[in-house]
């Protein structure tokens, strides 16, 4: 099941990237249009830490499609909840994307760290449940010894019950 997760989540990933430079390149033409700068710009490190929470809202909304969640706007409500956490608008969102769409090497470098700090969420989250995989394991091999059984009261030695 948690393979089937993080297939799922990477093919998400994998699509809407693919997807974005395929529209990308297929706007592209010689009389390339201008977008003007925003009237707020959101930093190369803000667009990078947007694009990741989107990213991973894009999964939530994905893995509880698969678990028959049927939620009316639901991408929309995590999409919406992750640009409040920034302070920025759906419309300020749009008109940085349509900005950095025109600017192809700071868009692709944007994706890059994107994609990067996911693989290390990833890894991390691997590493964990290892760690807890082989922490039960251990649990399950050594049965733990009662404290008394160990070290016993002072009753139990006194009276010669405990030999």
């Amino acid at each position: 099941m948690e393979l089937f997760k993080t297939l799922t989540l990477k093919a998400g990933l994998f699509f809407t990237i693919s997807l974005f430079f395929l529209l990308n390149q297929g706007c592209y033409h010689k009389n390339k249009e201008v977008v003007p700068v925003p009237g707020k710009l959101i930093s190369h490190d803000s667009m990078v830490l947007i694009l990741t929470d989107l990213q991973l809202a894009e999964g939530i909304v994905s893995f509880e499609r698969l678990n028959r969640v049927n939620k009316k706007n639901l991408k929309d409500t995590y999409y919406q909840k992750v640009l409040n956490h920034y302070g920025i608008t759906a419309k300020q969102f749009r008109e940085n994307m349509d900005y950095y769409n025109m600017q192809f090497d700071e868009m692709a470098s944007i994706y890059d760290e994107v994609i990067q700090r996911l693989t290390v969420m990833e890894e991390s989250i691997k590493k964990e449940k290892e760690q807890s995989r082989k922490r039960k394991k251990e649990k399950k091999r050594i049965p733990p010894s009662p404290e008394w059984l160990v070290n016993p009261p002072d009753s139990l030695q006194k009276t010669g019950v405990w030999m």
